[in-house]
């Protein structure tokens, strides 16, 4: 088996991307924002092996570890990219082609001199719908409440997006596999966790 490199470099992408020319078929897409170790992408990935998936991240130690395992289960459903997110998407990303992004326990800043530096801004959630496809979803997951009414705010003005599900997240809603590291140290020391979940009806 020829080894498998999962990496998109940026120099050598056409924007905007073919999804078809990216993985070599036309399963829908799903896209992680901020995938750490790439441990949830990867269970993800595996448990869905009809759909496609993108990772974003920026800590370049962290996605090598992502990359080394992907490389070595060859999850070829799979691909990395490091980058901005916000860049990447807008630039990249076709309109109204995404089936799914995953936007889990995302740096609220919580300084107020900070504040720009948020991934939920005015602009990213009307990005954010207008990459998502027809019927797609946007899933966010967060443990700080103040960060949480932000959002849903954010969402409620700025977009047309349905809500699916919001509020505290029962303990018993996901099974471990699909928890991020954070969401299970966080659940193990009794912290509430906050989702979001919207629809595209378009």
């Amino acid at each position: 088996m020829n080894p498998f490199d999962p990496y998109l470099h940026l120099n050598e992408l056409v924007a905007p991307l073919g999804w078809p020319d990216v993985f070599g078929d036309d399963h829908p897409v799903e896209i992680e924002i901020g995938i750490g170790k790439g441990s949830l992408l990867r269970r993800m990935a595996a448990r869905s092996p009809d759909r496609n998936f993108l990772g974003i991240e920026r800590a370049l130690r962290y996605l090598r570890i992502a990359a080394q395992r992907i490389a070595r289960d060859h999850q070829t459903n799979l691909r990395l990219v490091r980058t901005d997110a916000i860049y990447f998407i807008e630039k990249f990303v076709p309109g109204a082609s995404v089936a799914a992004f995953h936007i889990y326990f995302s740096d609220p800043w919580p300084k107020k001199r900070h504040a720009k530096r948020r991934l939920f801004q005015a602009s990213t959630v009307r990005l954010l719908e207008a990459k998502t496809a027809p019927g797609g979803r946007i899933l966010i997951r967060t443990d700080v409440d103040w960060y949480y009414a932000q959002i849903m705010e954010l969402f409620e003005h700025e977009t047309r997006l349905a809500v699916v599900e919001k509020g505290t997240l029962a303990v018993d809603a996901l099974p471990p596999e699909m928890q991020t590291n954070f969401e299970t140290k966080y659940r193990a020391v009794g912290k509430t966790i906050f989702v979001l979940n919207l629809q595209n009806p378009q």
